[in-house]
């Protein structure tokens, strides 16, 4: 019998992806190699205790870690970390391959020099709670910024409260980079190892790809019925789940540059 009603789950309008990196004519001084990657922020790093996803056709929840980015088109990717499978044939080496993922993203949006002497998720007793402490670490990192609604020499009447010069907003935020997705299949996604990510501004100006590489013989950057020789961040790890991508949030403009 048909189950009627429409929900938060019930899929919609579909988001366009962050595209994969564009096969150049000609190398450029930003895109050396030949290819341009496209350029976008992490807006949005969250953890998520139960999405609603499918295994073997059965509907069913699964706590993840989902790290949401956008470009200057309002095109989003989102890169979910999964449950790890511990019937998995890399059991031993997929607790370090995720752990080696969050960091990369965390070293390209927010700092090396950033990460907590702590450590990030570390007094974690279970998967979930890790990807929870995940997010907060990512989301406590914060920095000032111009706040859009001020204005200079604008006096507030009389009982109103003046606007701030500066709001206060997570770091990684703020950081803009080059993101490499390459296929499997019909399907975006990110490559299981680092790196799929690097800085594309630096002191306020755009610098070159230097970290990022595409191998043809691995990265698929056209959609095809062939899987991948390479398997993805989101293979393996959590098997038998349908993810389901997409979101939205807003983004401060671009630079000027990068429009």
């Amino acid at each position: 019998m048909r189950k009627f009603g429409i929900t938060e789950e019930t899929r919609g309008s579909s988001n366009v992806s962050i595209p994969a990196p564009i096969k150049l004519s000609t190398p450029n001084e930003l895109f050396k190699t030949g290819y341009e990657f496209p350029v976008c922020r992490l807006v949005a790093v969250t953890f998520n205790p139960a999405k609603p996803v499918k295994r073997a056709g059965v509907e069913t929840t699964a706590h993840v870690l989902e790290f949401r980015f956008q470009d200057n088109k309002e095109r989003q990717y989102t890169h979910i970390e999964w449950p790890l499978d511990p019937t998995s044939k890399n059991a031993a080496k997929e607790p370090d391959w995720q752990d080696s993922r969050i960091k990369h993203i965390w070293e390209e949006t927010i700092g090396a020099e950033k990460l907590p002497k702590t450590g990030l998720g570390t007094s974690a007793k279970t998967e979930a709670e890790y990807f929870q402490l995940v997010a907060e670490g990512f989301n406590a990192v914060k920095t000032n910024v111009l706040n859009p609604k001020y204005k200079e020499g604008v006096v507030p009447e009389e009982g109103v409260a003046p606007i701030p010069q500066t709001v206060e907003r997570v770091s990684y935020g703020q950081s803009f980079i080059y993101i490499k997705l390459t296929y499997n299949k019909t399907n975006l996604q990110m490559p299981l190892f680092p790196n799929f990510v690097q800085k594309a501004v630096v002191n306020g100006k755009q610098v070159a790809v230097e970290k990022l590489q595409i191998d043809l013989k691995y990265d698929s950057i056209e959609p095809s019925i062939s899987t991948s020789n390479l398997p993805s961040a989101a293979s393996g790890l959590a098997s038998g789940l349908d993810a389901t991508f997409g979101g939205s949030t807003s983004t401060d403009d671009l630079p000027e540059f990068l429009k």
